[in-house]
C-alpha cells in the first residue's frame, strides 16, 4: 500500500510548477486588462480574450496537476509490470514557458533535475509514456537496475496523470545473485523511491 505522503512527495514538483504558472498567468491577465483599459478596447473583446486565454492555460498548464489531484482524491493508482525502454526529457506545456522547464529551479543545480517521460512496455506489449521528475542520481539508479540485468520492474503510477509514484522489483532476485549485487539493486531502488 502506497502512503499518502509518498504521493504528495511525487506531486510536489508538479504543484510548484502549477503555482509558478499561475503567478505568470496572473501577470499576463493584469497586463492585458491594463492594456485594454488604456487602449479602450470594447469590454466584450477583453472578456473574450481573457476567457480564451484562461481555457488555453487550463488545458496547457494545469491539466496534469488537475488530473493528479483527481487521481489522489479518488485513490486511482495503477500498478503495472513493465520494461523501461528509455527516458526522454518531457517538452510539454506542463511547467514550460517558451520551451524551458522550470522544474530544475526548485532544486540545487548539482542535482540536475529533469522533467522526464519514461517509455515503458507492459506485459501486453503496449507502450506507455509515464511522467517523472528525476535527478541525475535517480536516472543513474534506473540505469544501474538495467546494468544489473533487471529488465522488468513493477511501477505504481497515477491513472490519469501518469505520474510515477513507486518503483519496485517485479520478481524476487535469484538466489545465485551475489550479496554485493543485491545490495546495489536495493540501494538503486531506495534512491528511486526516496529522492527526486
Amino acid at each position: 500500500m502506497i502512503e499518502k505522503k509518498t504521493i504528495v512527495f511525487r506531486l510536489e514538483p508538479y504543484s510548484r510548477l502549477a503555482a509558478r504558472a499561475a503567478m505568470l498567468d496572473v501577470v499576463i491577465v493584469a497586463v492585458w486588462v491594463a492594456l485594454s483599459v488604456v487602449l479602450d478596447f470594447p469590454s466584450i473583446a477583453c472578456i473574450g480574450v481573457l476567457f480564451g486565454y484562461s481555457v488555453l492555460a487550463l488545458i496547457l498548464h494545469y491539466r496534469v496537476i488537475l488530473q493528479a489531484l483527481v487521481d489522489k482524491r479518488k485513490g486511482d493508482l495503477v500498478t503495472d509490470t513493465v520494461d523501461v525502454q528509455c527516458f526522454l526529457e518531457e517538452f510539454s506545456f506542463v511547467g514550460n514557458r517558451l520551451g524551458k522547464s522550470y522544474v530544475n529551479s526548485f532544486y540545487p543545480k548539482e542535482m540536475d533535475v529533469l522533467h522526464l517521460k519514461l517509455i515503458v512496455v507492459d506485459e501486453s506489449e503496449k507502450k506507455k509514456r509515464l511522467r517523472a521528475v528525476m535527478s541525475h542520481k535517480c536516472r543513474s539508479a534506473l540505469a544501474q537496475l538495467k546494468k544489473q540485468g533487471i529488465s522488468r520492474v513493477r511501477i505504481t503510477y497515477l491513472k490519469r496523470s501518469k505520474i510515477v509514484i513507486f518503483i519496485e522489483l517485479a520478481e524476487e532476485l535469484d538466489e545465485k545473485v551475489s550479496r554485493k549485487t543485491k545490495t546495489e539493486i536495493e540501494k538503486a531502488l531506495r534512491t528511486l523511491n526516496r529522492s527526486v
